[in-house]
């Protein structure tokens, strides 16, 4: 055997372990019972959304959440606009003026800016004993709130995360591309959390509970620009007799359009990447660093067989053990959320994914990014 192939070998078993593991959390997560029906007096909700420039999804976020089967004295919604330049706060004010929903609209003043001030905002304005984060490109369905209060009677986590998809309404490689990458760290949020060792969730369905800003100091990490989550999340992974708990009933799922084109992709892989040299979390270090190098030791294996035939069949194994590696994980994921017409697309996407998930990543490490039309610096 080679030493390239040695090489490979020894990389992907750590790899393989890590998404085994994944799938086992995973299955103990399914095993968890979810419902709807509520006991007693249902918690009050504070469902909380940071706005900036989403005129155009507006109306269908607000549409479904006016559909909501949870009573309307127990939850209200807290939109706060982040100086939109559309006519956001406009159609906002016209959903305030309504009957259908319990909304309050707010503003951030001037000084004030960012998705991190607007949460914070809107919290410190509500009344729920659970608060309901989410996006404003967002869908959910009619039991999304009932689930969520459900879950948190049941088991009292300290930090709820519930599933958040793409729509696959769009067949194109490029939309169930990123539909399985989502998938798989759906799936490793839900089974690292099982496990005792939470990596990340996603602050576009994450639920807690009003006390425990009494327990965390600056809760959204406001100096950084992006992971109000998962930053989250690592200050309540050091609460004594706090944990994270990942809801999977499908009621409870929400569902976002993907990224329309690579440059938009570009930037919101660079956006989540950013956040990452802040963690000083030893799991998530670790998890990442095995991601890592194992896809950064592909991308040199290919570059490598352009040269040398030595490096076609080690570069055969590291595709065949990620592959194996991932259907572990994503073949349980697909079958409960339905989402079976992804596995045409997933042996071309084992091919794309060391492309187009390292190289955002490290550039999310160097340079800066734009988002909702504002340009950030890495800090």
């Amino acid at each position: 055997m080679t030493v390239q192939a040695w090489v490979t070998l020894t990389i992907s078993i750590p790899y393989l372990l890590l998404l085994t593991m994944m799938s086992v959390g995973w299955r103990r997560v399914k095993r968890v019972r979810s419902g709807v029906n509520l006991t007693g007096t249902p918690p009050s909700i504070s469902v909380v959304i940071a706005v900036r420039n989403e005129q155009k999804n507006l109306d269908d976020l607000l549409e479904a959440l006016s559909r909501q089967d949870y009573p309307r004295d127990r939850w209200e919604v807290v939109v706060v606009d982040d100086h939109s330049g559309d006519a956001s706060k406009a159609l906002l004010d016209k959903w305030e003026q309504k009957q259908d929903l319990p909304v309050r609209v707010m503003s951030l003043i001037s000084g004030e800016a960012g998705k991190k001030a607007a949460l914070s905002r809107g919290i410190d304005a509500t009344r729920g004993e659970l608060i309901v984060t989410t996006d404003a490109d967002c869908q959910m369905g009619p039991q999304w709130l009932a689930s969520t209060a459900h879950f948190y009677q049941k088991h009292q986590p300290s930090l709820i995360f519930g599933p958040v998809l793409f729509e696959c309404s769009r067949g194109n490689f490029f939309t169930h591309f990123q539909s399985l990458e989502l998938l798989t760290l759906l799936g490793t949020a839900a089974g690292s959390s099982s496990l005792g060792h939470p990596l990340f969730g996603n602050a576009a369905n994450m639920a807690f509970p009003r006390k425990l800003l009494e327990r965390v100091d600056d809760p959204f990490a406001g100096s950084v620009v992006s992971g109000d989550d998962t930053l989250l999340l690592l200050k309540v992974k050091k609460l004594p007799h706090a944990y994270v708990a990942f809801n999977p009933d499908l009621r409870a799922k929400v569902e976002t359009p993907p990224a329309q084109n690579l440059k938009d992709f570009w930037s919101q892989r660079k956006r989540w990447a950013s956040k990452s040299r802040h963690y000083r979390d030893f799991d998530i270090l670790g998890v990442g660093l095995v991601v890592l190098v194992f896809n950064l030791w592909l991308l040199a294996l290919l570059a490598g067989s352009f040269f040398h035939a030595a490096f076609l069949m080690p570069l055969l194994m590291g595709f065949l053990f990620k592959s194996a590696a991932d259907s572990i994980l994503l073949i349980p994921l697909t079958r409960h959320f339905g989402r079976p017409q992804l596995w045409k697309a997933f042996f071309p996407a084992q091919l794309v994914y060391p492309f187009l998930s390292t190289l955002p990543a490290l550039a999310g490490q160097l340079v800066g990014f734009k988002w909702k039309n504002r340009r950030y610096h890495v800090n």
